[in-house]
């Protein structure tokens, strides 16, 4: 921890961001910076954007939802396993 003169300095670049945004609460600043970034998008492109994500998420949860059936399909429709039994 650096004393003196060099105490309230803040972290370089290189030192990394996690440091500094433990130290001055980076989940504040993103939040604003991205409040800040909506703030300057239109209405229009806002709507376009939200439509977007809603869209891919649902297309993610589609395929997913698709390949576990599709997965429980050749479960049932495969024959059943033999088991071994032991005999006396």
């Amino acid at each position: 921890m650096p004393r003196g003169r060099f105490a309230l300095r803040k972290p370089r670049l290189a030192e990394g961001a996690a440091a500094y945004s433990a130290d001055r609460g980076g989940n504040k600043w993103h939040s604003r910076c991205l409040i800040n970034a909506m703030i300057q998008i239109p209405a229009v492109d806002q709507a376009f954007l939200l439509l977007l994500i809603v869209f891919c998420l649902g297309t993610c949860l589609v395929r997913a939802f698709w390949e576990l059936e599709q997965v429980r399909t050749r479960r049932i429709l495969s024959p059943p396993r033999g088991r071994t039994t032991k005999r006396d």
